[in-house]
């Protein structure tokens, strides 16, 4: 397979990937952003942090919308990732 082959495949199983934006730890924006996909990036980060940013700390919550009692690292480490 060549590249282009390759790099469609990739284009395919982004667009056809079962959990979107699911769970905070979500690495859509990050293949997104390998992709070339800007608008995609944009839209996934956006939607994650709506979704699990629920501590004004900026830290994410498992349970979608709601403070726990235990936040969580991954989403903020993703939208990082995937600005980087």
């Amino acid at each position: 397979m060549n590249s282009d082959n390759l790099t469609a495949l990739a284009d395919r199983t982004y667009n056809s990937r079962p959990n979107v934006n699911n769970p905070d730890w979500s690495f859509d924006s990050v293949d997104a952003a390998r992709l070339d996909m800007p608008s995609q990036v944009q839209s996934d980060l956006v939607a994650t942090t709506k979704n699990y940013q629920s501590y004004i700390s900026g830290l994410g919550n498992l349970s979608s919308g709601t403070t726990g009692d235990e936040p969580y690292v991954e989403q903020s480490s993703t939208v990082a990732t995937a600005l980087d």
